[in-house]
């Protein structure tokens, strides 16, 4: 398998900016309600189109034109800088929600960009989950990187039972 993926090139559909392509019958134009970061959308045969954006996009060019159906959001990536580092969370999920593209119409793709946390105590060990919109499986990455996110156990009266970095898997 390795051998082939190294020797084969996979075949990735093209998805163009808007002003390069122009509006056909089949297809329609889709923008996020994020400024930088990935969409994964699967259509009904199972293509999978990563549009993506870089933050530097005019608002009538942050469009991209893709064949018209029905796809699902199966993976988001949203990028940001914060004081000169890149941090990113990336969720991912089999059908996050769905997203109907119209012939020649556009659609925005709304994600929600909040993460939620839990856990669950098994005796001294902790099971954390880290969440994105509808229970997609959540990571969070600084300057590429994913990190481990803290957790302590307490006791009752106070005492640390357990602590240390998560691990994801």
């Amino acid at each position: 398998m390795i051998k082939y993926l190294r020797e084969t090139p996979l075949p990735l559909p093209i998805v163009t900016k808007s002003g390069e392509a122009s509006v056909s019958k089949r297809t329609g134009t889709v923008s996020p309600s994020f400024d930088r970061g990935d969409l994964f959308l699967e259509n009904a045969r199972g293509a999978v189109y990563r549009l993506s954006w870089t933050g530097d996009e005019s608002p009538e060019a942050s469009a991209r034109v893709i064949p018209a159906g029905n796809y699902k959001l199966k993976t988001y990536r949203i990028v940001q800088e914060r004081e000169g580092e890149l941090w990113h969370i990336s969720a991912t999920k089999a059908s996050i929600k769905e997203v109907k593209v119209k012939a020649g119409g556009h659609t925005t793709v709304v994600v929600d960009d909040a993460v939620t946390m839990g856990s669950v105590l098994h005796g001294n060990r902790a099971q954390m989950t880290i969440q994105g919109e509808r229970g997609a499986g959540l990571s969070i990455y600084r300057a590429g990187r994913r990190i481990p996110i803290g957790f302590q156990v307490v006791g009752r009266s106070g005492e640390v039972l357990s602590k240390g970095k998560m691990r994801y898997g």
